[in-house]
């Protein structure tokens, strides 16, 4: 638990905060207040996260995608992780329980280097480490990606990106309920079947705005034709969410965000010859409050947030626990200058403190950190044509020092040609897995050191392109330099009872490069098409090339609309995906390819009643064996169908 003093400290540096810093609010929608999808992203949509402040999509100098709500009733609804999968440039795979996401081949080894974000805020979970799969659909209303060193205003672990998932706003009067039923059609397999609902409930009154949110997700375990164990866990998971808003002035408001979600996922495993009841469970809770309004000539938001994860796990047998506490106190301002040294200026500067507890019975030592953290950005349009952002953050570390961070990019603003250059820094901060673990799996054991420093990397990106009213094409070129790569290395020491032993160290250098080509063009008012080209070389300081990376991803999309119909194919293929094969003990790495295609149906029945019927991999496909570290499937396992209604009042 937090030290009093601790807690203290932390609730007088958010009070202090309300008087000195804070952003824009955290949530926006379109100009028009419709939803538009990922296709039709062009002018007039608006995103919060990649300058932390409310900006037209066209004007933001990063490299940014938005999946719309429209967007999220084209898949099942059972994880963000399914919208995420055909996000440009992203890496996204779920097992079941657990989910992995990454942006651009920057593979942590026991960490993260996307910064997982809701509302602007982030979660706890088990081992300190982030899961999208335990995050309840039926809360979001939109998932913002950004693609590129982030470090400069998100702190550590924003590296490779960012991904905030922004939720519903309370507002007006009604609600919706969902409900999708679905089941494993696979040929090599049966199971999972699956019920997933949710509903949300929005009342206003006078000043004051609520929404209450619930969510479900039921699926049984996946097991393979010739497999005693299971491939896939079965899922119990529940959500419950409040927002409420008040509205005290024209300019101001406080908002208040409460969270609650129990996970309960069981399956059968084999250790040793013998079948034993694999546990993933966890319980978490999470309250913040934040104040937006204007504050002299700028405008202030202060927030405040509290975080507890209690879970546990079986993954070797033996049942892990985890025990997790974070508190952040943090606060932005933002200053817009017209006319000002050369034209238009908008400075946004910012601080904050964090304080994190976590205690696992398989570290040497309570992991404690706390942090500060204070920033400066400033976005210098010279004309109306382009802009110029520049910033600087500064993180300290109780445990591993301090960080300061650039960050310089030069765009263009509006539609016709659009280009860019970036120059940023960022680092990944060590996991506390890397900092104090010491567990065993197999014949290993493998511990932290304390020793170990951040990793830090340097990034280049130029893109080129061209935007007008119907679409939008862009090819961009990144580049990263990586040092102080934290890897699991094999020691030459050996316990009592002769397992190896493995300790995470800073060893290595990385260089990762790649091209990205992404558009989308609506052909006319009912045929929209989008897709994307991820290129990706990864090598490690010797020239080897880097493990658990698909050279080439395609990834593309055509949405039709008649009426009260539409229909969407999807289709998803990799490449040259480099790694061993987990199963066979000193495998050598090699390549693997992997193709899918998803079909989703929807008709509009009336004003209120949505029904939808998709089948994900049509064709059945399997993932490689050397795709999971843990020779792993993915989630849906197989051919899926699934049925969803959807009703608003």
């Amino acid at each position: 638990m937090f030290k009093r003093s601790s807690i203290l400290g932390a609730l007088a540096f958010g009070a202090s905060l309300t008087i000195a810093f804070g952003p824009s609010p955290i949530h926006a929608q379109n100009a028009d207040g419709k939803d538009q999808s990922r296709a039709s992203a062009t002018l007039g949509e608006i995103v919060v996260t990649a300058n932390r402040r409310e900006q037209d999509i066209s004007d933001v100098q990063a490299s940014v995608e938005v999946i719309s709500q429209e967007d999220l009733q084209r898949y099942s609804g059972a994880t963000v992780i399914e919208a995420l999968r055909d996000a440009v440039g992203v890496d996204a795979r779920s097992s079941g329980a657990n989910s992995d996401v990454t942006i651009r081949g920057q593979i942590p080894n026991a960490g993260t280097s996307v910064l997982i974000l809701v509302d602007g805020l982030p979660r706890t979970a088990k081992y300190g480490v982030d899961n999208l799969n335990l995050i309840g659909v039926e809360t979001v209303e939109r998932i913002e990606v950004i693609r590129g060193p982030m470090s400069a205003l998100y702190g550590a672990n924003a590296a490779g990106g960012v991904i905030n998932i922004i939720t519903k706003n309370p507002e007006g009067t009604g609600g919706d309920v969902r409900v999708t039923a679905g089941s494993s059609l696979s040929e090599d397999g049966d199971g999972r079947e699956t019920l997933n609902s949710g509903a949300t409930a929005f009342h206003e009154t006078g000043d004051f705005s609520h929404r209450v949110s619930v969510d479900m997700r039921h699926a049984r375990p996946f097991t393979f034709d010739d497999e005693i164990d299971d491939a896939l866990n079965g899922i119990k998971h529940y959500g419950l969410a409040y927002r409420g808003r008040w509205q005290a002035t024209e300019t101001d408001e406080l908002t208040l965000n409460l969270e609650g979600f129990k996970q309960d996922d069981r399956s059968t495993g084999i250790s040793g010859g013998s079948t034993y009841t694999r546990r993933e469970e966890e319980t978490r809770f999470f309250s913040a409050l934040s104040y937006a309004g204007e504050v002299g000539p700028g405008y202030l938001t202060a927030e405040t947030s509290y975080g507890h994860t209690d879970g546990s796990a079986n993954r070797a047998v033996t049942v892990e626990s985890t025990d997790y506490e974070e508190m952040i106190a943090q606060g932005r301002y933002f200053l817009a200058l017209d006319d000002s040294f050369g034209g238009t200026h908008s400075l946004l500067a910012g601080s904050g403190f964090t304080r994190e507890e976590i205690e696992i019975d398989i570290y040497s030592r309570t992991g404690e950190r706390d942090s500060t953290h204070v920033f400066l950005q400033d976005e210098w349009i010279p004309a109306d044509w382009v802009s110029v952002v520049a910033g600087l953050r500064v993180d300290h570390f109780s445990d591993f020092g301090t960080h300061a961070v650039p960050r310089v990019t030069v765009g263009s603003r509006g539609s016709g040609l659009i280009w860019r250059l970036g120059y940023g820094q960022a680092y990944r901060a060590p996991s506390v897995i890397e900092q104090y673990s010491e567990f065993t799996r197999g014949r290993f054991l493998i511990r932290g050191s304390e020793d170990v420093e951040a990793e830090e990397s340097t990034s280049y990106e130029a893109a080129l392109g061209w935007r007008a009213g119907r679409g939008k094409i862009e090819a961009i070129y990144h580049y990263s330099d990586i040092a102080n790569l934290i890897e699991a290395v094999s020691t030459s020491e050996t316990t009592a009872g002769g397992l190896s032993i493995i300790e995470y160290q800073n060893i290595a250098e990385a260089t990762i490069q790649g091209i990205e080509i992404a558009g989308d063009y609506l052909v006319f008012d009912s045929l929209s098409l989008s897709g994307s080209y991820a290129y990706l070389d990864a090598e490690d300081g010797d020239g080897n090339r880097l493990e658990d990376r698909a050279r080439h991803t395609f990834k593309a999309s055509a949405t039709y609309r008649e009426g009260p119909w539409s229909a969407t194919v999807r289709g998803r293929t990799m490449l040259q995906y480099y790694a061993p094969d987990p199963n066979v003990r000193g495998s050598s790495p090699f390549n693997s390819d992997y193709a899918t295609l998803d079909l989703n149906f929807g008709y509009q029945v009336s004003d209120r009643w949505r029904v939808s019927f998709g089948v994900d991999n049509v064709f059945d496909e399997q993932v490689p064996v050397n795709y999971a570290s843990n020779g792993a499937i993915e989630d849906p396992a197989g051919r899926y169908v699934y049925l969803t209604t959807n009703f608003s009042f």
